[in-house]
């Protein structure tokens, strides 16, 4: 495939910049900005030593023809340079045989954090995708150059992985022509986060895997490695790992396995397994014992004055027992429980004998807070998943177990419930690709840093918060004006009507979101 680029017939104008060819008559321009020292380090090339130097690399950049000058068009002034050339590193599988440039930039100190760079990417970009037929763009930063990845990100750049060689290493971002199209032409989602398909890096791993064949039912190496690095990560080499297509089925295995058949599982109002799984656990023969929440949460005071009643009820025989406490982290209404709150719980567990069940299906976004980390929750937990669908992955959930009453023959309660995958490979990868490199903590925190700027927007906008923004889902109180407002903007969930004709909606983060979607839905707020 034909991938060459020529930059002499390009010209665009944007509101402040103009990218051009690079002239003879531009050298005084150049020199001034790639002479100082530390500019072009973070580019990866040395700082300029003369003026020789700047036009022996300015006739370079005529010659190739890739390289555009950025200028700023009230002074006319060139102030920084906009390459587009063949990558430089071995591009991802799904890649393979597809139009894909590299981008690489580099602007003068002095226009520094004033936007200028995503500008003129945005505008390139376009260009590159609509006009010379593009499939994807890559750029590559170090780990060090965080104003560089400020700039992907601002442009709708994804991060993918690390490429380490013997003497560098490089974070990749990518945008394909895809995700370009959505972010400019259709509207932004905001229902879920689990609307994309997968994260790239994962993406590739399942491409490069496709042909080899391997053992069934979990029993493959890959299967085996995801196992060894999530114990790794939970400081638990004894935990059983298990993985499952989906939380409800992970919801109700966990709950047949935990639960005698007199016995029940204590959850709030708003959990997960109460409100959104068609009585999947009651379809098990257990009673879902809801406790009031307002937000999200069931207090420790809560759990332990209802095993207290039950306890004293003379009646207590004919009644459901609780055997089970389930909490989901972070809940329903994108709450995270506290360190002390979930050592609290746990002790109050211990004391009625109680299993406690964490549902972990958003775990990432709740592991980048000052909350519990994974080998906490391990410690903390008999069970919990690590949740995948929602965390980046095509689909799958991680079932750790540390009680060991419970770890035997849990495969055969996996089959019986129609839990255990023939091709289990297929959850095995994603789940090391997760845990290489903390593919899964990136993503938690790329999530919730989107959240905290889509709930600084909300909060300048004046608009409500029903729940505290905590995690990478944001829940809002609108007006029907308001609602209608963002709806021509954005897709999001409606969550319940208030009184006065106002609603609950829900705005969720995921590793396909990214800043250009939430400026497009403050646009004019």
């Amino acid at each position: 495939m034909d991938s060459s680029f020529s930059a002499r017939s390009v010209r665009l104008e944007t509101g402040r910049l103009l990218l051009r060819p690079w002239t003879t008559e531009d050298l005084d321009d150049f020199y001034s900005y790639a002479r100082i020292p530390g500019l072009g380090e973070m580019a990866g090339w040395p700082h300029h030593k003369n003026r020789e130097e700047s036009r022996k690399i300015l006739e370079n950049f005529m010659a190739k023809d890739d390289v555009l000058a950025l200028v700023d068009r009230p002074s006319g002034r060139v102030i920084g340079s906009l390459g587009v050339h063949l990558p430089a590193y071995r591009l991802p599988l799904f890649l393979n045989h597809q139009r894909v440039w590299e981008l690489g930039y580099a602007l003068h100190k002095d226009y520094w954090g004033q936007g200028l760079m995503p500008e003129a990417v945005r505008a390139l970009s376009s260009h590159l995708f609509m006009e010379e037929g593009a499939n994807a763009l890559v750029a590559y930063r170090h780990p060090d150059n965080c104003q560089s990845g400020r700039v992907m990100e601002k442009s709708g750049f994804l991060y993918n992985r690390i490429l380490a060689g013997q003497e560098t290493v490089r974070q990749e971002y990518i945008l394909t022509r895809e995700a370009y199209l959505v972010m400019t032409g259709q509207k932004p989602s905001f229902e879920s986060d689990y609307t994309a398909g997968c994260h790239p890096a994962i993406l590739e791993d399942l491409i490069r895997t496709n042909q080899e064949e391997t053992s069934g039912y979990g029993l493959d190496p890959y299967s085996e490695e995801a196992r060894s690095l999530i114990r790794d990560a939970c400081l638990q080499p004894a935990a059983h790992v298990h993985f499952l297509v989906g939380g409800t089925q992970a919801n109700l295995i966990a709950a047949a396995a935990c639960l005698k058949p007199w016995q029940g599982v204590i959850s709030a109002d708003t959990g997960h397994i109460n409100v959104h799984e068609t009585g999947a656990i009651e379809a098990t023969g257990h009673k879902v014992l809801v406790l009031p929440s307002g937000d999200g949460k069931i207090g420790v005071g809560d759990i332990d004055r209802f095993c207290q009643g039950l306890d004293e009820d003379p009646t207590r025989e004919h009644m459901v027992q609780p055997g089970m406490i389930y909490l989901s982290q972070p809940t329903e209404l994108g709450t995270v429980y506290s360190r002390e709150e979930l050592t609290a719980i746990r002790r109050v567990a211990d004391r009625w004998k109680l299993i406690l069940y964490i549902d972990g299906a958003r775990l990432a976004s709740a592991l980048d807070q000052p909350a519990p980390g994974l080998a906490e929750i391990a410690r903390i937990a008999h069970l919990f998943t690590i949740g995948g669908t929602k965390c980046g992955a095509l689909f799958g959930e991680a079932l750790v177990i540390l009680e060991d009453r419970l770890k035997e023959d849990f495969r055969s309660l996996i089959k019986q419930r129609g839990g255990l995958l023939a091709k289990g490979r297929l959850l095995g990868l994603q789940f090391a690709a997760l845990f290489k490199d903390g593919l899964y903590y990136e993503i938690g925190r790329r999530q919730n840093a989107l959240a905290r700027r889509l709930a600084e927007g909300f909060t300048k906008a004046g608009i409500p918060f029903y729940a505290e923004p905590q995690s990478n889902q944001i829940f809002v109180i609108l007006t029907g004006e308001e609602e209608a407002a963002y709806r021509e903007r954005a897709l999001f969930e409606r969550i319940m009507p208030l009184s006065g004709g106002r609603a609950v909606c829900r705005f969720v983060t995921s590793y396909a979101t990214s800043e250009l979607h939430i400026d497009r839905l403050f646009l004019g707020s």
